[in-house]
Order: C-alpha cells, then sequence, then structure tokens
C-alpha cells in the first residue's frame, strides 16, 4: 500500500469489523489489518509534525513581525537594509545584557537611537557612538 487514503481507511474499517464480528481473521487479512493500523498512525504522525512546523513557523513569523514593528516604532523605516544590519550586528555584540538596562541604567520604554537620526549618520554606516551614545 503506497498510503493512507480513503480507500484504505474503509477497508481497515471493514477488517476491524469483520475481526470483532467473528472468529479470527485469516491470516492475510490479519496483516493486512495490522498494516492498515501502522498506516493510519504514520499519517496521524506525519499530519501531527506537519501542524507542528506550521506552528512553529508562525511562533517565527509573529515574533519578525514584533521586532520589525518595533523598528518602525523607533522610526528606523526609513534606513537601509544596510545600516539596519549594522545597527542590528552592534546590538547583538552588546551581549546577553538585559535589553532593558545599559550600564546600570534603565531605558524607559525609549528607542537606543530616539536622539539621532539617519541624517546624523554618515551614510552606509550605523556607527557604535551613534547606537550607543545616547542618554
Amino acid at each position: 500500500m503506497a498510503g493512507f487514503d480513503e480507500s484504505a481507511l474503509k477497508r481497515l474499517e471493514e477488517l476491524v469489523s469483520k475481526s470483532k464480528a467473528g472468529p479470527k481473521l485469516p491470516p492475510t487479512e490479519a496483516l493486512e489489518l495490522k498494516e492498515l493500523k501502522l498506516l493510519k498512525s504514520a499519517a496521524e504522525i506525519a499530519k501531527g509534525r506537519a501542524e507542528i512546523a506550521v506552528t512553529k513557523r508562525k511562533i517565527e513569523d509573529r515574533e519578525k513581525y514584533r521586532v520589525g514593528g518595533l523598528a518602525v516604532a523607533a522610526g528606523l523605516s526609513t534606513w537601509s537594509d544596510e545600516d539596519l544590519k549594522a545597527a542590528f550586528v552592534l546590538l547583538a555584540a552588546r551581549g546577553k545584557q538585559s535589553p532593558k538596562h545599559r550600564d546600570g541604567e534603565m531605558i524607559e520604554g525609549r528607542a537606543a537611537n530616539q536622539s539621532g537620526t539617519r541624517a546624523d549618520m554618515p551614510s552606509g554606516t550605523a556607527s557604535a557612538s551613534t547606537v550607543e551614545s545616547q542618554p
């Protein structure tokens, strides 16, 4: 059997009802019943794995939208991809320090570049002093 489809499901139901109704199934039908049960289980596992993959993708997509939304809220939507990547690399290089704390002080919901704008930066660069010198 190639896969578990409607005809396989129908045959499985027939064999199950036949096995419950009377004496033992002939060896060929007993083997077919075992195989169909196994195929059904494999199909359910494959379906479960696909659902997990979709759920993981949705979680990843939500995270991307969240981070992108923060970048837009911080006024970074006009920055070039290269400038954004450079700024993100600098932020990532700061290590595993809590994003709400910097050098012992609390940043209260303000974007890291709030006082600086893209116009203040040289074209094509995002320097560490621009990102980190904010109040």
